[in-house]
């Protein structure tokens, strides 16, 4: 359960960066550049290419729209079934 707390944390500290950094690009979808969603989403697979974690839920949504949503790697790893976007997950007390 560690590791799920630490990969949401993490998430979140992805998403706030993306928003605050997004200023310029060649798309800009609610205020976001789609090129720094793509730098995201290469973040996020060379995370689960080196091994730190198994697989990511994406959602990203500024100003009530959904601009960005995708799912990565594997929800079990030993049995290759992959991440989908409407996976639950069962997060324990995040205040101890």
């Amino acid at each position: 359960m560690n590791c799920t707390k630490q990969v949401l944390l993490f998430l979140c500290v992805i998403l706030l960066c993306v928003q605050s950094h997004a200023q310029t690009a060649d798309k800009i979808t609610a205020g976001i550049s789609s090129e720094r969603l793509k730098g995201y989403d290469n973040f996020i697979k060379d995370e689960i290419n080196s091994g730190r974690i198994p697989g990511a839920v994406s959602l990203v949504v500024r100003k009530g729209e959904v601009v960005h949503q995708a799912a990565f790697g594997y929800r079990s790893v030993e049995d290759k079934m992959p991440m989908k976007a409407d996976d639950l997950f069962y997060i324990q007390s995040m205040t101890k």
